[in-house]
């Protein structure tokens, strides 16, 4: 029996030489995790509501209705600067909804409400 305490004391010993060593590499691991947890994830095998349309018209508030995706709600236009993802179920199956930044016309005279003017996901 001591001689298992005296192994796993000189075994925690050496881990923590070892993370001190590298603690760097494990902060930056840290940081790299972080920002991957905001990258949003498309599931193409997942049936997904895309939400286009001008802005301040509420897409971010009817994504935090009905998913789990929490983006930012305010009442200025314009707050949301990127794209968010949420997840919801309909009976027992999953589904994803987008939230994209606002529309606004297009420098070639193209009406965001064109349907030449969107790409919808398949």
């Amino acid at each position: 029996m001591k001689e298992a305490e005296e192994v796993t004391a000189q075994g925690i010993s050496q881990l923590g030489d070892l993370y001190t060593r590298n603690s760097h590499a494990v902060e930056r691991l840290k940081e790299i995790t972080k920002r991957l947890r905001g990258i949003p994830v498309v599931r193409p095998d997942l049936p997904t509501l895309c939400l286009v349309g001008a802005p301040n018209v509420g897409k971010s508030s009817l994504v935090r209705a009905i998913s789990s995706g929490k983006p930012e709600v305010c009442n200025y236009p314009f707050t949301t600067r990127g794209i968010s993802m949420g997840h919801f179920y309909v009976d027992t199956r999953k589904h994803q909804v987008t939230d994209t930044p606002g529309l606004l016309s297009r420098p070639d005279g193209t009406a965001p409400h064109s349907p030449s003017a969107l790409t919808l996901p398949r």
